[in-house]
This record gives structure tokens, sequence and C-alpha cells, in this order.
């Protein structure tokens, strides 16, 4: 279907499917940014528990400690 041979109504019913495709391609790459933004967000979590595990180890040591004492 040549562009020249569309009328008026073909016309607007063209332009309203452009304008949703436009839209879902927006939608789809919001949705690949909140996944990219999603997996940097888990890789972060993932290297402060790493950091901290040895902080953390050495509180429970503590605790455990100071548990044995009050007994």
């Amino acid at each position: 279907m040549a562009l020249g041979l569309l009328d008026s109504a073909q016309l607007d019913e063209l332009q309203v499917r452009l304008a949703e495709g436009e839209e879902m391609i927006s939608r789809y790459a919001e949705a690949g940014l909140r996944m990219s933004e999603g997996c940097s967000l888990d890789q972060e979590l993932v290297e402060i528990k790493q950091q901290t595990q040895p902080a953390m180890a050495l509180l429970k040591e503590n605790e455990l400690i100071l548990q044995k004492e009050n007994e």
C-alpha cells in the first residue's frame, strides 16, 4: 500500500498505530532500564554483604563471649 494512495482516515489510523508503537517501544526501554538498575542494585547488595561479613562475624563472636560471661 503506497502512502500516496491512503485516504485521510487511513492516514489517521496509521498515525495512531505509529504512536501506539512508539509508546510500546518507550515502555519496553524503560522496563529494560529498570531491570538493569535492579541488577546493579543486586550486585551492590552482594558487595556490601561481602564487605560487612567480617564485622558481622566479629560481632557474633563478641555476642557469644558476652553470653558465656553472663552465665
